[in-house]
């Protein structure tokens, strides 16, 4: 159980996003939830037009964001190609790292970002549907490095919290989950996002895979993605997570 009463130390949590897009999964854990016009349009769409159980939803979420806020201590890593306002307006709130770029198995350096047809969906494989003849000239952190380097910098095993990693980056999560899978590495206390481009790039069985290595090696999923009807049970499940992986450290 987590002391969250006045003047108790919260846990302390790394988020690393990979595809933070306009920030809204992000601001679930700052217990401000991104509701938007889009948003709240959404919500109102899944309750069939009922305005009182949309509005019970919102605030069941809103809630649960606040509490989340309230019990843990999160730090951020954002990694995210194209800079939107909503971003810049999450890292000036949260003091987060935005690393402005692309991150994937490939190694470090210059890589072509072949966008979408719309302003979500942009990826580094071809096989990503509805894409575009377009590139943007952006660089890849590759992410065992990236990785790496964040997990030393939160000091000792000892010392360290845990981690969430937020993933919805357009197909590349195959290999990063290989990786996660079998590191000597400090390993994510959850990871949440979305796996569906891994389906629509390289299929069932690579889809099927990763989740598979993921069970594997006891690194929860959960899906959570812009879009808020994923927003209560990810909120509830990340968590659960780290409430457990509080209570195993103190142990």
């Amino acid at each position: 159980m987590i002391d969250s009463s006045e003047g108790s130390v919260r846990p302390k949590v790394l988020v690393i996003d990979i595809g933070s897009h306009k920030a809204e999964e992000v601001w679930l854990f700052e217990g401000k939830p991104a509701w938007t016009p889009r948003n709240l349009k959404r919500m109102l769409s899944l309750h069939g037009g009922n305005v009182f159980a949309a509005t019970r939803q919102i605030a069941r979420i809103t809630r649960a964001s606040r509490d989340f806020a309230r019990d843990f201590d999160c730090r951020y890593v954002l990694v995210e190609p194209v800079v939107h306002r909503e971003l810049c307006d999450f890292v000036l709130h949260s003091a987060a790292i935005l690393i402005a770029g692309v991150s994937s198995d490939a190694p470090n350096g210059p890589v072509d970002l072949l966008l979408a047809q719309d302003s979500l969906g942009h990826s580094l494989h071809p096989q990503k549907p509805h894409l575009t003849d377009k590139t943007m000239a952006t660089y890849n952190f590759e992410f065992t490095e990236l990785y790496a380097y964040v997990v030393k910098a939160m000091g000792p095993p000892e010392h360290a919290g845990a981690i969430v990693l937020r993933m919805n980056a357009e197909g590349v999560e195959g290999p990063i989950i290989s990786f996660l899978a079998q590191t000597d590495l400090h390993r994510p206390a959850i990871f949440a996002g979305s796996l569906g481009d891994i389906k629509k790039c390289f299929g069932q069985d690579a889809y099927d895979t990763a989740l598979t290595k993921l069970s594997e090696a006891q690194i929860p999923f959960s899906y959570l993605t812009s879009h808020p009807k994923s927003w209560e049970s990810a909120l509830s499940e990340v968590d659960a997570a780290l409430r457990h992986h509080v209570q195993f450290v103190q142990t």
